[in-house]
């Protein structure tokens, strides 16, 4: 299930391998979405495997075709909700992406890169500790174009980009939205704050001691 946060749900993660219903194997992390007409949609994600809650009742294997998701470390895959789209990550698969209502599997999110955590902040999804071509840069977050989850990149027309953020404090493990973007480093607290312009968002280190 989720949590509400914001007027919205995030997921639940780290379940620490229970079964959950007629989901087949231990589940990883779990998501809540409330579509546009007021239903409350349910995925789950288990070792490799994706899922959904039907309204006859029952779990569908709603994975990626010809896709066996690959475990981050115990972690989970990270979710975020983006309108009706619902989207999936993990730093070894990449993003997919299910439109509620029309979708029947995920499938892979067009430009998207991989990344380990994504999060919806206002318009745009970010994402955290990602894959930059055939390299990882756990420090850095990116984040897609305004109102559009498939521009990633530089993109200056539609407010895309990604920033490096000091590497000495470790890996990004976790952004949340809001009014501005606060990231989690391993051991710093990094807060983002739309400016605006060519510049997007400035970055700031508000905390040095906690991650």
């Amino acid at each position: 299930s989720g949590a509400v946060r914001g007027g919205g749900y995030r997921a639940r993660r780290g379940f620490g391998g229970a079964p959950i219903g007629q989901v087949s194997g231990a589940a990883t992390s779990a998501f809540s979405a409330l579509s546009s007409i007021g239903v409350l949609e349910r995925f789950v994600a288990t070792f490799g495997k994706l899922w959904w809650l039907a309204s006859a009742g029952g779990f569908v294997d709603v994975t990626p075709t010809g896709i066996t998701l690959v475990d981050q470390d115990n972690y989970g895959p990270s979710w975020c909700q983006f309108g009706d789209r619902v989207i999936v990550s993990t730093l070894l698969d990449g993003m997919f992406f299910f439109d509620i209502g029309v979708s029947s599997r995920f499938q892979a999110l067009p430009n998207a890169p991989k990344a380990k955590v994504i999060a919806l902040v206002k318009d745009q999804v970010f994402a955290g500790h990602v894959g930059v071509g055939a390299a990882i840069e756990p420090w850095r977050v990116s984040w897609s174009g305004l109102n559009n989850s498939e521009i990633w990149g530089y993109d200056p027309a539609n407010q895309a980009d990604s920033q490096a953020l000091d590497s000495s404090y470790g890996a990004v493990q976790a952004i949340i939205g809001g009014d501005y973007v606060t990231i989690f480093q391993s051991r710093a607290v990094v807060r983002a704050t739309p400016v605006g312009g060519s510049v997007f968002f400035s970055f700031d280190t508000v905390d040095r001691d906690r991650g």
